[in-house]
């Protein structure tokens, strides 16, 4: 036991290191907002000066000719107020909460694996799962590129990985279907889970999609195993409890005198906006297309590079990984169809594709244009799924070829690092790799 506690905390703190070497090396950089952190430092900023402005949507740019950020609600502004607070108004601090929260959610992702695959596979298969799924996620360019700014997609990815974490505290067999063998954990797993889910949902609204799918889901279990005592408690955790969280974290608004009418005529004009008033985008993209990694979104560019040389930052995905991972997907949805959930192995394949697909379907019916990097919290999932993949179906057809797979993802990585962390390159290799697909551009 010792000795598997050793290695399992080894291979943790090695993932942490390429992570925090990737997150934090020239987190400075940019020296000025880039992309929507022209509308979220302006809001960090109001917010670290408690500045009632930030919760108010009729004003004209109050820092220079940026907008503040009155969209969405305000917990990752609030962390990177607070991380102005103490270290200062400086591009490092706008974007630490982002690092530290994709940090958190490769831990996580180790951790959920262990948990998840501990029952259906080997504990050796469960660490390689887990390992690699940590791994794949740290070599993957939409995750790196927004952790390295001071936006709210990596703090939601965070939280409602953190609640599903609790989630699975609460009952470890929740995934495989089996709540006919109910363990009584401590119910104080189970408020955590609505805690958690409470501070993703006040982080992006759309949080709600993975909060309605655990309900649904923990109904339908509840129901069939005739467990009815827990049902005030299941509704308490997974609606009231993130209702509440998701008020108070608007608790410095109320105390700048701010009344609960206009906490609502506040989510009024949002919801107005969100709606009606967002328009079409050069980089928009339709949420199937997000599944083949084709079209990114051009965050930033160095207008200083000169004739020769380009430097870019795009969120786009690492092709071999992401593409990969389309595969993995359709054999997945295979084996389920093929196995009709028979197994255990199956049933958590079935589990996972349904988490992958609750926060990334609901978009497809989103009443406004899209972008690639609201498929964010559905990567931990996807990389689950490719990590299973490989481990499970791959390695055990070929050794060769699971070592080929891996080679070609860190290769891919290396190669498109420098277009997600703003290096110059020639304009040369830039068109001929970077944009050798034509709307990559």
């Amino acid at each position: 036991m010792r000795r598997f506690i050793n290695r399992k905390w080894l291979v943790l703190g090695l993932l942490l290191i390429l992570g925090g070497l990737t997150r934090f090396w020239r987190l400075n950089f940019p020296a000025q907002p880039y992309f929507d952190e022209v509308y979220y430092v302006p809001a960090a900023r109001l917010m670290a000066n408690n500045d009632p402005r930030v919760y108010e949507w009729w004003h004209s740019p109050i820092f220079g000719s940026n907008y503040h950020d009155w969209l969405h609600p305000p917990v990752a502004k609030l962390l990177q107020a607070g991380s102005i607070k103490i270290l200062g108004d400086t591009p490092f601090a706008w974007r630490l909460p982002s690092a530290l929260a994709s940090l958190g959610v490769a831990i996580l992702i180790f951790k959920l694996a262990l948990k998840i695959f501990a029952d259906s596979c080997s504990s050796k298969q469960a660490r390689a799962i887990a390992s690699l799924a940590s791994l794949l996620f740290l070599l993957d360019g939409l995750a790196l590129t927004l952790s390295r700014i001071a936006m709210n997609d990596m703090v939601t990815t965070f939280f409602m990985l953190l609640g599903l974490w609790f989630l699975l505290q609460w009952q470890p067999q929740l995934l495989s279907f089996k709540l006919k063998r109910f363990e009584r954990n401590s119910n104080l797993n189970l408020l955590l889970t609505g805690i958690f889910l409470g501070l993703a949902l006040a982080t992006k609204w759309s949080a709600v999609f993975l909060i309605v799918f655990f309900l649904l889901l923990m109904v339908w279990l509840l129901v069939e195993k005739r467990l009815w005592r827990l049902l005030p408690l299941t509704f308490f955790s997974l609606v009231m409890v993130p209702f509440l969280i998701y008020v108070v974290t608007y608790s410095q608004m109320f105390a700048q005198g701010k009344s609960f009418d206009y906490f609502l005529e506040l989510h009024q004009q949002v919801y107005w906006y969100q709606t009606t008033g967002v328009q079409a985008h050069r980089y928009h993209s339709e949420p199937l297309l997000w599944l083949t990694n084709l079209r990114p979104v051009w965050l930033w560019t160095d207008v200083t590079a000169g004739n020769d040389f380009t430097a870019n930052i795009y969120a786009l995905g690492n092709p071999v990984l992401q593409w990969l991972a389309v595969l993995a997907v359709i054999f997945m949805i295979g084996r389920v169809v093929a196995n009709q959930v028979k197994t255990p192995l199956a049933r958590i394949n079935l589990s996972l594709l349904m988490l992958y697909g609750c926060v990334w379907l609901p978009w497809l019916v989103a009443p406004r244009p899209m972008f690639y990097y609201h498929y964010l919290p559905a990567i931990p999932f996807l990389m689950i799924i490719l990590a299973e993949f490989l481990v499970i179906e791959l390695k055990k057809v070929s050794l060769k070829a699971f070592w080929l797979a891996l080679s070609l993802i860190i290769v891919s990585f290396i190669i498109y690092l420098p277009h997600w962390l703003g290096l110059s390159v020639s304009k040369i290799w830039a068109d001929a790799v970077y944009f050798g697909v034509t709307s990559w551009r």
